[in-house]
C-alpha cells in the first residue's frame, strides 16, 4: 500500500481489502515483519520482490509497556532502531498480509 496511514486507517484499509480478487487481509504482527529483514544489515536481503520500502510499516503488534502505542518496522532510516514505536495517529505505510488468525480473535459465526 503506497500510502501514509494512521494507524487505525491501516488497519481497516488491510481487513476491508480485496487485493488479487481476495479477501482476509490483515496488518501483521511485527515479528512477522522482521522475518523479511536481514539480520546483518538491517534491511531487507539483496534481490527482494518488494518495491518502495524505504519507509516505516504499520505491525498489529501493541508495545508491551504502552498499550496506546502500535510498533512499526523501520526500513527508512538505519540509525534507528528496526523496531520502532509509534503513536496510533502518526503516518506511516501498511504492508497488508493474508493467513494467520487476523486481527480480531473472536469465534466465527456459522456463515464464515
Amino acid at each position: 500500500m503506497p500510502y501514509n496511514l494512521s494507524w487505525p486507517t491501516a488497519v481497516s484499509i488491510c481487513y476491508e481489502a480485496s487485493i488479487g480478487n481476495r479477501m482476509g487481509w490483515r496488518l501483521p504482527a511485527f515479528e512477522e515483519l522482521a522475518t523479511l529483514v536481514d539480520p546483518d544489515t538491517l534491511s531487507l536481503p539483496a534481490g527482494h520482490p518488494f518495491t518502495d520500502t524505504d519507509h516505516v510499516f504499520w505491525a498489529i503488534t501493541s508495545s508491551p509497556v504502552f498499550p496506546e502505542i502500535r510498533e512499526g518496522l523501520n526500513l527508512a532510516d538505519r540509525s534507528l532502531p528496526l523496531r520502532l514505536p509509534r503513536e496510533l495517529n502518526q503516518s506511516q505505510r501498511a504492508w497488508c498480509i493474508r493467513g494467520g488468525l487476523g486481527h480480531n480473535p473472536r469465534p466465527c459465526s456459522p456463515y464464515c
